[in-house]
């Protein structure tokens, strides 16, 4: 039996449907399986590393609302004193930050709706 092409594999996205999540609420997340929040969707795409030292980089969200896609990124530099990312969804802030879940507990956010920009 030949092995499927890379057009044929499935993503996790594409098989599962987003898991609801909501603000303020610390949030489990996989590679490839979307959160559904109610301005937008994210889903981890992955972690981009600094070439210097495999254990800094940036874990890495899509971010897709009603005006396209985007990428917001957190900061991975081992300690979880690094700020979170935060960006705008309309007139509305977030933010999203790591949450302790424990040596080997899920990975986990919280994303934060901050203010209403000013208009």
């Amino acid at each position: 039996m030949a092995e499927p092409t890379e057009s044929e594999v499935l993503e996790l996205h594409e098989v599962l449907p987003a898991l609801a999540a909501e603000y303020g609420t610390p949030t489990p997340f996989a590679n490839g399986h979307p959160l559904k929040f109610p301005d937008f969707e994210l889903m981890y795409r992955g972690r981009s590393t600094v070439p210097s030292n495999a254990s800094f980089g940036n874990w890495v969200f899509r971010l897709r609302d009603a005006h396209g896609d985007r990428e917001v990124a957190i900061a991975s530099g081992g300690a979880l004193s690094e700020p979170g990312a935060a960006w705008l969804v309309g007139d509305q802030q977030f933010t999203m930050d790591w949450v302790l879940a424990g040596k080997r507990g899920p990975r986990q956010v919280v994303v934060r709706r901050v203010a209403v920009a000013d208009s």
